[in-house]
């Protein structure tokens, strides 16, 4: 967030999440006055209301559901959805949340950026799974830019045949600056040696 802040100074960000400890929220804001936080509150329905939709292929009646349809209002208002970063929810977490949010942005022809993410393992076991893959690649396959964090979803998508960019993962795009503590330098080994503790 803090990298598209400062490429993008005049932009506003809405970041996204669905967690009940809003402590975790603190932990994650990088406070700066054009970003906000959104915690999603998608009701006690949702989970059951989107997977049932999948199965019976009738997305589009998981609107009809208030806290779901609230939310595809707010992402018609955006000019740029990204999905960035994170695991294997579109995979191995088998997240179908996670499929639900990007499917509307389809549906609303919203440009999508699937920004240092993990992709895979997709089964073709049970129906689930298999339904599941199905969406997951029309979707990958959607996407305005498509870029994996490491070599094994890299791998996943080459075996779909789907093109993505290699990435480094967003965790490295910066270098934070902080003071180590003593006794944690002491237990390091550097490669040439002791760390020096004023460095």
């Amino acid at each position: 967030v803090r990298q598209l802040v400062k490429s993008f100074p005049d932009s506003r960000i809405d970041v996204f999440f669905r967690i009940s400890n809003t402590n975790v929220k603190d932990d994650m804001d990088v406070d700066l006055q054009n970003v906000r936080y959104l915690n999603l509150n998608l009701g006690r329905y949702f989970w059951p209301i989107i997977k049932y939709s999948y199965y019976t292929h009738t997305t589009f009646l998981s609107y009809i559901y208030s806290p779901l349809c609230r939310f595809r209002k707010l992402l018609k208002k955006y000019d740029i959805i990204i999905g960035a970063p994170g695991g294997m929810n579109m995979g191995g977490f088998c997240d179908w949340l996670h499929l639900w949010f990007f499917e509307t942005a389809r549906r609303l022809n919203k440009p999508t950026l699937y920004w240092g993410r993990s992709i895979g393992p997709f089964s073709d076991d049970d129906y689930q799974s298999n339904l599941f893959k199905k969406h997951s690649v029309k979707l990958l396959n959607y996407f305005s830019f498509f870029g994996l964090r490491d070599s094994i979803s890299a791998k996943c998508a080459n075996e779909l045949a789907i093109g993505a960019e290699e990435i480094v993962d967003s965790a490295f795009l910066e270098c934070p600056n902080v003071i180590v503590p003593r006794n944690i330098l002491q237990e390091i080994e550097a490669p040439h040696g002791k760390i020096n503790s004023d460095n």
